[in-house]
C-alpha cells in the first residue's frame, strides 16, 4: 500500500505543479495561459497609439492657436504702421510750402464794401426795404446767384441795417467769393458791435488762413470755438495749429534771422 502511494503521486507531480502554478497566478492577477501576454500586449500598443493621436491633436491645436497670434499680432502691427503713415502725411503736408497751399488767397485789390450803419429807429419804408432786400438776398443763394445776393445785403447794411449778425453773413459770403480781406474787414466790424459772436469770429480766423496768417487765424479760430463750436470748422482749427505749432519750433531751433557774428578784433 505504501509504494502504491508513492506511484501515485509521482503520477500525479507533474500535473500537481502545474496546478499550482495556476491557482498562484490567478492569486496574483496574472494570465492562466501563454496566449493572455500577447492580449496585453496589443491592448498596451493600442494604449500607446491614443495616447499619440491624443498628443498629435493637442499639438496641432497649439501650432493652430499660435498661428493665430502672430497672423494677430501682424494686424496690430500693420494698423500701427499704418496709423503712424497717416501722422507722417498730416506732418508732411503741415511742412508743405506755402506754393503747395492750395487754399492759399492773395490779397484782392477791390475796394471792400461799405461798412454801412445802424439805424437805430428804422421808418416804415426802411424797414419794408431792408426785408425786401434781405428775402431777395435768400432768394438769390437758393438760386446760385452769389453776385446779386451780395448786393442786397449791402443794401441792407449801407441802408442801416448794419448789424453784427448781416456783417457776418456778407462777410462770410465775400469770403466764398475769394474776397479775405473784405471778409476779415465786415467781421472785425461785426465784432465791435458784439464781441460775443462766434460766428464773427470763426470766419474772421478762417478769412486769416487762407492769406496765410497763421498766429492772427489761431487766435480767432480758437474764440470762435470756444463762443459756439462749430464741428465744420475743427479741421481747419488743428491745420492753423499745426502750422502755429512748426512756426514756433522753426524760431526755438534758430530758423528765423541770423544772429549777428561778433565783431574780429
Amino acid at each position: 500500500t505504501e509504494l502504491l502511494q508513492q506511484v501515485r503521486v509521482t503520477a500525479l507531480g507533474g500535473n500537481l505543479s502545474s496546478f499550482v502554478k495556476m491557482k498562484v497566478r490567478q492569486r496574483l492577477g496574472e494570465p492562466d495561459s501563454d496566449d493572455e501576454p500577447e492580449e496585453s500586449r496589443r491592448k498596451a500598443e493600442a494604449a500607446a497609439r491614443a495616447a499619440l493621436e491624443v498628443a498629435a491633436k493637442v499639438e496641432a491645436r497649439v501650432k493652430a492657436q499660435k498661428a493665430a497670434e502672430e497672423v494677430e499680432a501682424r494686424r496690430q502691427r500693420e494698423a500701427r504702421e499704418a496709423a503712424r503713415s497717416v501722422v507722417v502725411a498730416e506732418v508732411s503736408d503741415s511742412d508743405s510750402s506755402e506754393d503747395e497751399d492750395f487754399d492759399r488767397l492773395d490779397e484782392e485789390r477791390e475796394p471792400p464794401p461799405e461798412r454801412g450803419y445802424v439805424e437805430p429807429e428804422p421808418t416804415e419804408d426802411q424797414a419794408r426795404d431792408m426785408a425786401r432786400w434781405k428775402n431777395e438776398a435768400v432768394e438769390a443763394l437758393e438760386a446760385g446767384d452769389a453776385a446779386m445776393a451780395l448786393k442786397r445785403y449791402s443794401q441792407v447794411i449801407t441802408g442801416g441795417g448794419a448789424t453784427a449778425l448781416m456783417l457776418t453773413k456778407r462777410g462770410e459770403l465775400l469770403l466764398k467769393q475769394r474776397r479775405p480781406v473784405a471778409a476779415a474787414r465786415d467781421c472785425a466790424a461785426a465784432i465791435e458791435l458784439n464781441p460775443d459772436l462766434g460766428k464773427a469770429y470763426r470766419i474772421r480766423g478762417i478769412a486769416h488762413r487762407k492769406l496765410g496768417r497763421w498766429s492772427e487765424a489761431d487766435r480767432d479760430l480758437v474764440e470762435g470755438q470756444r463762443l459756439d463750436y462749430d464741428e465744420g470748422t475743427a479741421a481747419v482749427q488743428k491745420f492753423v495749429a499745426t502750422k502755429v505749432r512748426k512756426a514756433a519750433k522753426r524760431q526755438r531751433s534758430g530758423e528765423g534771422p541770423n544772429p549777428k557774428r561778433p565783431r574780429d578784433r
